[in-house]
């Protein structure tokens, strides 16, 4: 409120009497409220409404507040949004309103992660027997999404939560709620290990897609390229999230553009694309602290951090990991904390520095354990495993691949970063298990990535190339040829981290 904030830096606020600043206050939300300001006379519905709150009148603030927060989180301003509509729902006029309110309430607690604080409103508003079909659907779908954010058990809650809203969405007829609610189907079974589940949120989705107008919304394209991704083929996911950004690139949904940009970034990253991906995750970054999303814009930084590490800027992926891990810590709820936490402890140790790299897995280690998802158990132990390569500690990555195998015992295709974990089990095959079955794995993973996936199929190769020259003691001529695609510029990051690992000379 820029009429408060000049009388405080005036010193003159607090120097009138209360009564009198309510009548100041209300007498500025008056002339407001007539007032059309932009092209949209919704712009300035926030102010009036803080203004007749400020004056004492929340009954007059009740319909502009309303009003201008929908607005608002249109335009990406949650925060806004979250601290009127804090205020009023604890006025008596509120009461009446009481759903409405805290239907907004959620949406901007959601829309900056903030699930923790949406969590008890949602599951208040869940078990309201007046709601419409579409505003259970809206409510069912948010609680999904903000029992993903917590992350606190292994993935039953959140399966159960996605089912709810899926079922809830169907009934509206509505291809964005559904979409939605296909996304969170879809993202539920990738936490938890269940292939199943993805494959059926992809086949509705694509059976969506078959028709014209429902082309038309973002969401079920950025859900369709989710499922590419999560079934590795990064060309297809890149196609879908392309779309998505398009039609988002002029929208004011801020918050699923951030989400969408890096989601693009990371494809570009795993298709070798590392310019096009720093430019996405860059782009994204902005929007996501713009909005005041610490979890999301940490989860970007995080990004960043690891893009920078491939690429062998080591400075600056520590400087961009350091930022993770403090707007992460910072967040309320993280999801992937731990994957921010393993990326800087690679960078560290590539730049040099063990003891922070050892501080940093720790960290990771810690927060692990506090009953998360399948997923980011996987993370843990595939991430871990490499940075005691990086240490030269084989007994510790050897323990670690071995967890991380039977953790995804009967999920295997479900391990996110499949090709790390691909090339830890043909290391820790070769060293337990023999040759020939190391052998088999290696050229399973390789047809599997070959042409679909590139990055994944470099890092294979680099396994494949370490398998060899342990077996033969020399590489192939046909594997050197291949491996000359590490020299590229853009690889050469990419390859000191192989050679750190021991897997390249």
């Amino acid at each position: 409120l820029e009429f408060r904030n000049e009388l405080i830096r005036a010193q003159a606020y607090y120097a009138i009497a209360g009564p009198a600043r309510q009548h100041l206050h209300r007498e500025a939300g008056s002339v407001l409220a007539q007032r059309k300001v932009g092209d949209d006379p919704r712009s300035s519905n926030l102010e009036v409404a803080w203004h007749f709150l400020r004056g004492g009148d929340p009954g007059r603030s009740l319909t502009y507040a309303i009003e201008g927060a929908g607005a608002a989180m249109q335009v990406g301003a949650p925060y806004e949004s979250e601290q009127v509509l804090s205020a009023l729902l604890h006025q008596p006029c509120g009461k009446e309103h009481s759903e409405r309110i805290q239907l907004l309430l959620a949406r901007a607690l959601v829309d900056q992660s903030k699930a923790d604080d949406a969590l008890p409103i949602l599951g208040e508003l869940v078990v309201s027997a007046g709601l419409t079909s579409r505003t259970l659907a809206e409510v069912t779908q948010m609680r999904a999404a903000a029992i993903y954010l917590v992350n606190r058990d292994v993935g039953e809650s959140h399966c159960q939560a996605a089912a709810q809203a899926l079922a809830a969405a169907r009934t509206t007829d509505d291809v964005e709620l559904i979409a939605r609610a296909l996304f969170e189907y879809a993202r539920s079974g990738a936490q938890s290990g269940d292939e199943d589940r993805v494959l059926a949120a992809k086949k509705e989705i694509d059976n969506l897609l078959e028709d014209d107008n429902a082309r038309q919304v973002p969401i079920l394209h950025t859900a369709q390229g989710f499922c590419h991704y999560f079934l590795f083929d990064a060309r297809a996911s890149a196609a879908s999230l392309d779309v998505a950004r398009g039609l988002l690139a002029e929208s004011p949904r801020v918050t699923e553009l951030s989400y969408v940009l890096n989601a693009y970034g990371s494809c570009r990253y795993h298709l070798c694309d590392f310019a096009g991906a720093r430019q996405s995750y860059i782009a994204g970054l902005r929007l996501a602290k713009r909005v005041g999303d610490d979890s999301r814009a940490s989860i970007i930084s995080g990004n960043i951090c690891a893009l920078l590490t491939t690429v062998g800027e080591y400075d600056g992926a520590i400087e961009a990991g350091r930022e993770s891990v403090q707007l992460g810590t910072r967040a309320l709820n993280h999801p992937l904390l731990m994957t921010c936490l393993t990326s800087l402890a690679e960078a560290f140790i590539l730049a040099g520095d063990r003891t922070q790299a050892l501080d940093h897995l720790e960290r990771a280690e810690r927060w692990v354990k506090e009953q998360r998802s399948w997923s980011a158990n996987m993370e843990f132990f595939c991430q871990g495993a490499c940075v005691a390569l990086l240490m030269g500690n084989l007994s510790l990555a050897l323990s670690l691949i071995g967890s991380a195998e039977e953790r995804a015992w009967g999920k295997e295709r479900c391990v996110p970063n499949l090709g790390v974990f691909e090339k830890l089990r043909v290391f820790r095959a070769a060293h337990v298990g023999g040759v020939e079955l190391a052998s088999a794995i290696a050229k399973s993973a390789r047809a599997k990535f070959r042409g679909r996936h590139p990055l994944h199929y470099l890092t294979v190769l680099a396994a494949a190339a370490w398998l060899e020259r342990r077996t033969l003691g020399c590489n192939t001529p046909e594997t050197l040829a291949e491996l000359e695609v590490f020299d590229t510029p853009s690889l050469r990051g990419y390859r000191a981290l192989q050679v750190a690992q021991g897997f390249l000379t």
